[in-house]
């Protein structure tokens, strides 16, 4: 587990603005420059382009969760307690993403990057805390915690046109459970003129996002 590391470990110094920056505080250190961020009546600072951890140290605007894979900021932590497919999201998304970098070797976007083929993720212990912070944590559970389904950095997306995600819009949709042929049967949908995916039966089955759309004009 890792964060930015071009961080100044230094402690963030903490001073109130006056004048024109009255009602914000100024941050210096630990990763800040002259930074200035509003607080609210509770004294809490939001940090709206990265995190602080509990040792006061701004993190930057991703969160590393194992060294070879890219900094996320799209960040799932997933605690379905009701799911068998919980160890899924560890085990078998860290394992085929090292199996298709075995067998199948890098694709366009992987060549000379740590970009990934699935998402990355790692058990951790899940606490609960009053927003208040009156109570100590409370303990949930494990939970499994990392990059989420589309996070830009791990899929090395930045905005090319050659780039296309298909997701299923249920995972019982019999499309996207593979139960029925990919035939004549389905049909794209449209959404204000835009492709956003795929009907069969009459409803979407999959999902299409981050491309160039196909319009139905």
């Amino acid at each position: 587990m890792n964060w930015q590391t071009d961080i100044d470990p230094n402690y963030i110094t903490v001073t109130l603005g006056t004048g024109a920056d009255e009602g914000k505080v100024i941050l210096n250190g630990g990763g800040f420059s002259n930074k200035k961020f509003e607080y609210d009546e509770n004294n809490m600072i939001s940090v709206p382009d990265g995190w602080v951890s509990f040792g006061g140290l701004y993190r930057g605007a991703g969160f590393q969760v194992t060294a070879d894979s890219p900094f996320a900021v799209k960040l799932v932590n997933k605690i379905n307690y009701a799911s068998a497919m919980q160890s899924h999201l560890d085990g078998g998304v860290m394992s085929y993403n090292d199996l298709h970098k075995a067998v199948v070797g890098a694709n366009a976007l992987q060549r000379g990057t740590n970009v990934r083929v699935t998402k990355c993720v790692q058990p951790f212990f899940f606490f609960v805390e009053d927003e208040n912070h009156a109570d100590s944590p409370v303990y949930r559970g494990l939970c499994t915690f990392g990059s989420g389904k589309a996070d830009d950095p791990t899929w090395g997306y930045t905005g090319q046109t050659t780039f296309m995600m298909v997701e299923g819009a249920s995972n019982n949709a019999p499309l996207a459970d593979m139960r029925v042929p990919w035939d004549d049967e389905v049909e794209p949908s449209f959404d204000d003129g835009e492709q956003d995916g795929w009907i069969y039966d009459g409803a979407v089955n999959v999902d299409l996002d981050k491309c160039t759309f196909v319009t139905d004009e």
